[in-house]
């Protein structure tokens, strides 16, 4: 994303732990290996100190969410009162732990079924497009970031209630993650086999069970 965000024409630059990757990032630009085109290279800072950067105006968040926490609160100095802070993170609670260091207003929540992978400094493989939706109370900033994600190439939609976008993407993950991991199986196989499928649809229902319960509305059918 902050490839094809730089790419673009946005002003980016981007944050990491990892010395080695961002190094050879800076020295060499960022690779983006592409399934479905010719790879590109580009050039786009990035750091490991965020002290470097200052308040942005968008803050896009897209570490593990078990990382949440930790890697705004090594960050603060990206973010004010004003930051528009997007998560299109994996996880239900992205959010929750943003709004304890930014008002809740100010977070666009989403998800995205853009696939891509690490695989060594530098060099990004992008697997597949997909959809990304996003979703907040504040429509200036959905607008603001739906346009930054337009400049990236990314087709957007824009949706009322963020957490119905990330509960339904939670849905599909429910579904194939542990059934995947508890038989070694990749997605497709995965709904070949009647007794797989099975264990699948009755997670999915499940999930959805809670989500009514708690008052998530359920996107599709």
């Amino acid at each position: 994303f902050g490839g094809y965000l730089s790419r673009g024409g946005v002003d980016v630059t981007l944050v990491d732990i990892w010395e080695e990757h961002v190094s050879q990032i800076n020295e060499e630009g960022l690779l983006v290996e592409r399934q479905d085109r010719d790879d590109v290279v580009i050039d786009v800072p990035a750091t490991t100190d965020s002290g470097e950067i200052g308040v942005v105006d968008v803050l896009f968040v897209f570490v593990k969410s078990y990382h949440t926490r930790t890697a705004l609160e090594s960050s603060e100095e990206l973010f004010d009162e004003n930051t528009t802070v997007v998560t299109l993170q994996n996880g239900l609670l992205n959010m929750d732990y943003i709004s304890q260091y930014v008002p809740k207003s100010n977070i666009v929540g989403g998800a995205t079924t853009i696939g891509s992978s690490t695989e060594g400094p530098r060099h990004v493989l992008h697997t597949g497009w997909g959809d990304t939706k996003i979703a907040v109370d504040d429509e200036n900033r959905v607008t603001q970031v739906a346009q930054l994600l337009e400049k990236a190439g990314v087709e957007v939609h824009t949706a009322d209630d963020p957490e119905a976008v990330i509960w339904a993407k939670q849905f599909v993950s429910v579904g194939i993650k542990p059934v995947a991991a508890l038989t070694g199986l990749l997605d497709g196989p995965l709904s070949d086999h009647g007794e797989s499928a099975a264990v699948m649809d009755r997670l999915v229902e499940e999930a959805m069970q809670v989500a009514k319960a708690r008052g998530i509305p359920i996107e599709g059918d």
